[in-house]
């Protein structure tokens, strides 16, 4: 039952008793923000870049390295929405990211989950990592739990007293194409997915008492330094995923970046400052093999500012004022600055590659002076913000050079921006090796300053500030409340023109050939709202098709260097051709009000900022249809899973405690299922003339929720007297509790029916819920015939090695079936415990079994008899009981020799050779040239090949170019070919032996 209920709380002496712990409701809030570089993880791993948003993925590689299961990639990647105002650019310019390592960036929810506070008993009380339990029992969500809950935590509200409710952070993880979240659950364990649905193992680690250094402005110059104690933080986490890869995030002082606000007491505890994102450090293969990530930390620290400002009025019989736990009266406009502490990737090492990245301070635009608050701050930094306008403070990438272990240049990248003090940082070009230019274009439009308030309802430049044009804003209430309830919202409509301002519009690439962007603004015929009547979200028609902020493509256009084009439009209608298939999930609503009849109050509040959001996002339209049309007149028509659909729209709490007022109501949040929107239902494909193929999706969802809890409170009145007693007359407060689900699962693929030139099938998926992996796949043909593929994983074999390890997603088994009728079943066995002979202490196969479906006789058709201590097989056993030995040069990274017919033990007195050319080709010790050690190994693998002793033996030899690639391949009949590269690293030439040409490759690339 939902219960209507006004708290009025007398403030005694119990104020002057939290003196000690006041100022900390800000730790409550979830305005962390991260440094520039991070942001773009955070966002893209929370809301992937897709069609359903009407965004394109603009990507441009740059290095790409694959060693088995380990896969290295760089590239720089676009993200048009993320073009506004209030933007400060990474360290690659305006709109770009560059996609190299990660992080773990976190979403704060009812407060920071491992803070401690002095002045409390005990420390660790507002802390939800040492008290989730509070969500675990059965009854969490009763209305008698919530009443208990909040006579026991919440009766007196205080304004010293931080509103801290029990309820999980969200941890957003985002490297190599990893992207995920994870949470700690009521029973205090931690709960992981990936964005398509697989587990995750999560271990973390705290560190007490960490010390953040910082440098600090005395006099003219960045000479002064302080530190700021921690208490108690997360120092990092290891996370692994389903295939036994640990990657390993923050666990070193110079790889974790902090947020914090302006604190002025508890200096020794230091809530206020928080870990806002832990880079990854180290990924570990199941092989051993790694990938390492340094950092260095920039000591001095900078400011971002964000923009507010609220009005209020209430009245209660003789009494009126404002709304709020503090005396002021309001602002129209309020700047608000947070420090952060950043961090700046160095160098990644791989197994046979080192990046090094290379930066400097660039010359762009800055705050201008007074948009960094001074009054927030005390000493150090009232002087350090006064003079902090003289200095830089953004940092361009330079130029990223890859080389071999040896030190030799591999690729030289080169970033090239317009560096103006008058203008953000905006990437112009980027070079590879002086070969390969890609140049960018912008819309000449500038972009105001960060702090503008001319902006749209989602922050994009829209040319109209109300602040300006309302500055002395003084008129009787009513007046004053129609302002803000219908002209305010006339300065936040969307503009074409100026919310293309500095956005990408076209790429010029080494070829010559172009690809050039054509935007339009989003919008929408739909909508959401919160309404305490329904326990859905309640979704309403618009009248005609309303603009939204934000930009979506509407083409691409793509010429060749012989500007020969193609040309794709997308259309966001329905299929009635007239109404948007855009749903907005909730509009904006900037003001509330109400009547409480039970003490006669009236009141109505102001925010700059919208009261009512989608919780943890960015309220962007999503699209239920997407059209992509060619110039052939062909097209393809994409239906997405949406929230106008009742399986994929957000719920209301579970119950609600308090006052149940919408200005209250609709700041709470909702059980969102974000994660199952933007999905495919429906893919329809058309020629000019008829349709090719329709192919439709079902999903199946899970509903093991998490728990929590979240609180709003408003006061109307203002304390009288400050002094020995306090005078609370007159003063109440309403306060709202609910008791909530976050839903952190995506939904997961059951069927997926295929009608393609009107011959139909269909593939049926089933899955173990355990870990989210797939049992088995059901394919039906349209004639009838049912093919089945079976798997098994460590849980079904009770592989206690591989369950520990995490290999939960690895198949150890697969049948297939036709008709019931097996046609094939295969096993590859793992270790059950470590070490063993074979594979030492790494959890790696050591034999495939095939079934005979005739009798279903096992028969070991290979068996992995030896690895080396870096996961490479060295010797393997065919089922006619062949081996095959393997050896590998080049520090153990490439296979320089395979030998058919012998045993490891029978080549390893001949291989010492062809080991020390290969680790000399690999690093040239002093005094030889890379040429001449390429020389020397080619002379040992042709002594190695002669020799007496293998001659009865099939051998074919390697070698190679280190990062770059094979430079020759000699198979058994002895005929050579080799490979040729250009400056580019790119394949030129193949040879034979001789010199003479086999193939050639021309690239074409335009100075």
């Amino acid at each position: 039952m939902k219960k209507r209920l006004i708290l009025v709380s007398a403030l005694l002496a119990s104020l002057l008793n939290a003196q000690g712990i006041q100022n900390y409701q800000n730790f409550g809030g979830n305005f962390f923000p991260q440094s520039p570089n991070s942001t773009p993880f955070a966002v893209a791993g929370k809301y992937p870049i897709n069609m359903y948003r009407g965004v394109p993925i603009i990507n441009v590689p740059l290095f790409n390295e694959e060693h088995g299961e380990s896969n290295f990639t760089m590239s720089l990647s676009y993200n048009v929405k993320s073009v506004k105002p209030s933007t400060v650019p990474t360290w690659v310019g305006l709109g770009w990211n560059l996609d190299i390592g990660g992080s773990i960036t976190r979403i704060v929810n009812g407060g920071v989950d491992e803070v401690y506070v002095s002045g409390v008993v005990p420390n660790n009380r507002y802390s939800y990592l040492d008290n989730y339990s509070t969500l675990d029992n059965s009854n969490w969500d009763s209305q008698s739990a919530l009443q208990n809950y909040y006579s026991a935590n919440l009766q007196v509200i205080l304004q010293s007293e931080p509103n801290v409710v029990p309820n999980p952070d969200e941890f957003i993880v985002n490297v190599g194409g990893l992207t995920g979240s994870f949470y700690l659950n009521e029973k205090g364990k931690w709960i992981g997915r990936t964005r398509d649905g697989r587990t995750l193992k999560i271990e973390h680690q705290y560190k007490f008492d960490y010390v953040l250094p910082e440098k600090t402005i005395l006099g003219s110059s960045y000479i002064g330094t302080t530190s700021h104690n921690l208490k108690r933080m997360l120092y990092g986490f290891a996370v692994t995923t389903d295939d036994g890869t640990k990657y390993i995030f923050g666990l070193d002082d110079t790889a974790i970046e902090f947020s914090s606000n302006p604190e002025t007491v508890d200096l020794s505890f230091n809530p206020h400052i928080v870990p806002s994102a832990w880079n990854i450090k180290e990924i570990i293969y199941p092989t051993g093999k790694s990938t390492k990530f340094t950092y260095e930390r920039d000591e001095r620290s900078v400011f971002v500012v964000n923009r507010s400002g609220n009005r209020s009025y209430y009245s209660q019989g003789s009494s009126s004022g404002s709304i709020g736990n503090s005396a002021s009266s309001g602002n129209l406009l309020a700047l608000h600055s947070n420090r952060l502490n950043n961090v700046f990737l160095k160098k990644v090492e791989g197994e046979d590659f080192i990046v090094n990245l290379n930066r400097s301070l660039a010359n762009q635009k800055e705050y201008e002076q007074f948009d960094v608050p001074t009054n927030e701050w005390v000493p150090p930094y009232t002087h350090h913000i006064s003079a902090y306008y003289n200095f830089k403070h953004w940092y361009k990438l330079d130029n990223v050079t890859v080389t071999d272990k040896a030190g030799k240049i591999i690729k030289n990248i080169v970033f090239n921006y317009n560096n103006d003090p008058t203008d953000r940082l905006m990437l112009n070009n980027v070079t590879i090796n002086t070969i390969e230019k890609y140049n960018f274009a912008y819309n000449s439009q500038k972009l105001p300053k960060y702090i503008s308030d001319a902006t749209d309802h989602w922050g994009y430049y829209n040319g109209t500030s109300f602040y300006e044009s309302n500055v002395n804003l003084n008129v009787p209430q009513d007046q004053m409340k129609n302002i803000f309830l219908n002209v305010y919202p006339t300065y936040k409509v969307p503009n074409l023109n100026l919310s293309k301002a500095q956005t990408l519009e076209q790429i010029t690439y080494p070829t010559g050939g172009t690809t050039t962007f054509e935007y339009e603004l989003n919008d929408y015929s739909k909508y959401g709202d919160k309404d305490i009547n329904e326990t859905y979200l309640k979704i309403y028609p618009t009248s005609t098709n309303e603009i939204a902020g934000g930009l979506r493509i509407k083409k691409i256009k793509s010429c060749n260097e012989n500007n020969n084009c193609i040309n794709k439009t997308y259309s966001y209608l329905n299929d009635d051709g007239i109404t948007s298939s855009g749903v907005l999930p909730y509009k904006p609503i900037y003001l509330l009000d109400g009547y409480e009849p039970s003490v006669n109050l009236s009141f109505w509040e102001f925010n700059y900022n919208s009261f009512q959001s989608l919780k943890n996002e960015d309220n962007s339209i999503g699209y239920s249809k997407v059209t992509e049309i060619d110039d052939n007149g062909g097209k393809k028509e994409t239906y997405y899973t949406n929230l106008e659909q009742t399986d994929y729209k957000d719920k209301s709490g579970n119950r609600y405690y308090g006052w149940l007022s919408p200005i209250l109501f609709k700041q709470l949040p909702y059980l969102s299922y974000s994660l199952m929107r933007g999905k495919p239902l429906k893919e329809i494909v058309y020629s000019d003339t008829n349709k090719i193929s329709e192919t439709t999706y079902t999903y199946t969802q899970q509903t093991d929720y998490l728990r929590a809890y979240a609180f709003n409170s408003k006061q109307f009145g203002q304390v009288q007297a400050w002094g020995p007693w306090s005078n609370a007359g007159g003063v109440s407060y309403g306060a709202l509790l609910d008791a909530h689900n976050i839903n952190f699962n995506s939904s997961f693929l059951s069927q997926k029916k295929t009608v393609f030139e009107n011959v139909e099938s269909t593939v049926q998926n089933f899955y173990n819920y355990t870990y989210n992996t797939p049992t088995s796949t059901w394919k039906t043909q349209s004639d009838g015939t049912i093919y089945v593929t079976n798997y098994k994983y460590a849980s079904d074999t009770n592989n206690t090695a591989m369950l520990n390890a995490y290999m939960v997603g690895v198949p150890v088994g697969q049948e297939i079936k036709k008709n019931n009728i097996v046609l094939s079943k295969t096993e590859t066995v793992y270790p059950t415990s470590l070490p063993t002979t074979q594979t030492g202490n790494l959890l790696l196969p050591l034999s495939e079994t095939y079934f005979d479906p005739q009798n279903i006789a096992p028969s070991t058709e290979i068996t992995y008899d030896k690895y080396d201590t870096d996961g490479n097989v060295v010797q393997f056993t065919t089922k006619d009981d062949v081996p095959t030995t393997i050896i590998w040069g080049y520090s153990k990274t490439q296979p320089i020799a395979k030998i058919e017919g012998a045993t490891y033990d029978q080549v390893q007195p001949y291989i010492t050779g062809i080991l020390t050319a290969s680790e000399n080709d690999f690093m040239p010790p002093a005094g030889m040239t890379s040429d001449q050690t390429e020389t020397a190994m080619v002379e040992a693998l042709n002594i190695f090949r002669k020799n007496p002793a293998l001659l009865g033996y099939q051998i074919t030899t390697y070698s190679y170019d280190p990062v770059i690639g094979v430079r020759s391949i000699t198979p058994p009949s002895g005929v050579k070919e080799v490979y040729k590269y250009d400056s580019n690293s790119r394949l030129e030439r193949i040879e034979d032996v001789n010199g003479k040409l086999l193939k050639e490759f021309k690239y074409n690339y335009k100075p």
